[in-house]
């Protein structure tokens, strides 16, 4: 997984116990797993 994506850092699994196990959708029947992003700005004042 890249350290950063665009402008955001920090992406974390939501289910961190199952964070190297893929997930397969009941939905849509393919390996998913959910991140949560977190996105810092700097000011250049």
């Amino acid at each position: 997984m890249p350290e950063r994506v665009g402008d955001y850092y920090n992406l974390m699994p939501l289910d961190s116990s199952q964070a190297n196990v893929p997930h397969k959708s009941r939905t849509f029947r393919y390996q998913t797993i959910s991140y949560k992003a977190t996105h810092t700005r700097i000011n250049d004042d």
